[in-house]
């Protein structure tokens, strides 16, 4: 059975485990952490609503995973690069479940949801970069004349939704540089000038 732990990370002074994921087979559960209910609201009350119960995830016309673990997912664009990453990589697509890519994303997720453990990518680091470089690589892709995902990419485009390119870029007021790894985004508020998602 694969797990993973759901963290709630609004910055470094407001994080706590939400709760697991777990996958046996096809089918998906989840539970809340038995601290939650310290403290308790409801952040998907349909579907996943804040009871001491596992929740069975049955409503798979949606798609694979409850819908709000499904929104931290790619789609389209960032969907591409994470899978020619994985195949880069020697994976099987095949045999790459929902909890995997969550796991891949790791803390690299849009909103405050993060996963744990994470998938040693080498990408999920804070590393500065050229936005001019980025849009290059990424039309590379799109034209078919690359099938390698360069890690900085991979880094900066995989988790914004949507089917055309974008990265997601934290501007450093002081040092004027661009950044991607949203947790020090976050913790560095009085830095940031401001945090876009970017499309090429």
């Amino acid at each position: 059975m694969k797990k993973l732990d759901v963290i709630f990370y609004r910055n470094n002074n407001d994080k706590f485990r939400l709760g697991q994921l777990a996958q046996k087979k096809s089918k998906i559960f989840f539970e809340y952490d038995p601290n939650f209910w310290i403290k308790p609201f409801q952040l998907s009350p349909f579907k996943l609503s804040a009871e001491e119960k596992f929740h069975e995830h049955k409503d798979t016309d949606f798609g694979p995973i409850f819908g709000l673990f499904d929104d931290s997912l790619p789609d389209g664009w960032g969907l591409l690069l994470m899978d020619k990453f994985l195949k880069q990589k020697g994976f099987a697509l095949s045999e790459i479940s929902v909890l995997d890519r969550l796991s891949f994303l790791g803390t690299n997720t849009m909103g405050v949801l993060t996963y744990q453990p994470v998938y040693d990518n080498h990408f999920n680091d804070n590393s500065v970069f050229d936005l001019n470089t980025l849009s290059k690589q990424a039309n590379q892709i799109l034209s078919g004349n690359c099938n390698d995902v360069f890690p900085t990419l991979m880094r900066a485009g995989s988790s914004p939704g949507g089917a055309r390119p974008k990265v997601v870029d934290a501007v450093d007021a002081v040092d004027k540089v661009d950044t991607v790894d949203k947790v020090d985004a976050v913790d560095a508020v009085d830095k940031v000038d401001k945090v876009d998602s970017i499309i090429f």
